[in-house]
């Protein structure tokens, strides 16, 4: 609070009851399926990966993390339906498009469970990169998240809310109090929707400059700068041990993705600065229209302002 108030505290069943509840709309695939064929559309809030993996026909991708972000993208008038890795991840996306102003219902179901049904609906994408654990390396464990769900002791709505409850952060309710600009107005201009779309093209491009994106260059790449073995370097491999013999792999492969990144950080680098050039020219433009409207605006108020002092003056001088 920035001026003084009084604080009032509701309950979570009246969180439950008087706004979670009429925020959230739970469909099942029939309905869902119905809601498109009149003009919906899906909207799949998974990660990229899962996405690219397969998806259901005509569904557009924005990554739960990523939608407030872009929300302000998206058609406000036709209804959106969200699909999803499970309930709470859907849930947790209709509720921001609901606070936003949105028609957003979500699926019960899991993209899975749907594929598995109707898999006439989903299209098959690119599959998704293998990862392969250098020496030392560990797999990642399961988070307590994905344990609680495959044991199937986790409650949507209360998850749901606590993923709600994160969403604004101290750190993000500080910037929020401090942006002199509302995201909705700089989406709204030109500058924004040129950000938006440098935005989307770094993460593609960040895509394809992780090791997964560089391991699609093929065997050749790194058969073409290995040497030729020789008689003697292949009796000396002999007295080699294993340790050494994955240290120097490892060592040439870093050589070769070091090499590849800078070549492509200097071509992203100039790329971006004729990019951000552009943008400031645009952002220079949209200034002087403003201002241009402005004077306009100020000179006409001006002008019949003038013409009432007139009226009034010949009114004074009448009496």
């Amino acid at each position: 609070m920035v001026t003084d108030g009084c604080l009032m505290r509701l309950a979570k069943a009246d969180f439950k009851e008087l706004i979670l509840e009429h925020m959230l709309h739970p469909v099942d695939f029939a309905a869902a399926a119905t809601m498109v064929d009149g003009g919906g559309c899906w909207l799949d809030v998974r990660f990229p990966e899962a996405f690219r993996a397969g998806a259901l026909n005509g569904s557009r991708n924005i990554p739960l993390s990523m939608l407030r972000l872009h929300s302000a993208r998206l058609d406000r008038t036709v209804r959106h339906v969200v699909v999803g890795d499970d309930a709470d991840q859907t849930a947790t996306a209709a509720f921001l498009l609901g606070e936003r102003g949105y028609d957003a219902v979500y699926l019960t179901q899991a993209y899975t469970e749907i594929a598995a049904a109707h898999p006439d609906q989903c299209a098959q994408r690119d599959a998704r990169p293998s990862v392969v654990y250098l020496p030392g390396s560990s797999a990642p464990s399961e988070s307590s998240e994905d344990t609680m769900e495959k044991d199937g002791k986790s409650d949507p709505l209360e998850n749901t809310m606590t993923r709600i409850a994160g969403l604004y952060t101290q750190a993000e309710a500080e910037r929020a109090m401090t942006d002199s600009i509302p995201d909705d107005e700089l989406n709204n201009t030109a500058t924004g929707q040129a950000l938006a779309d440098i935005i989307d093209e770094i993460t593609e491009q960040h895509d394809t400059l992780s090791p997964a994106g560089l391991a699609g260059m093929g065997e050749a790449a790194f058969e073409d700068d290995l040497p030729a073995a020789t008689a003697e370097q292949n009796a000396g491999f002999a007295g080699e041990t294993v340790a050494g013999i994955l240290g120097d792999v490892e060592a040439r492969l870093r050589s070769v993705f070091a090499e590849e990144l800078e070549t492509r950080e200097a071509q992203l680098v100039a790329t971006y600065r004729g990019k951000l050039k552009r943008m400031r020219e645009l952002t220079n433009e949209e200034i002087e229209q403003r201002e241009r409207a402005i004077r306009r605006r100020v000179a006409t108020e001006y002008a019949a302002k003038e013409q009432r002092l007139r009226v009034y003056y010949k009114k004074l001088m009448a009496l």
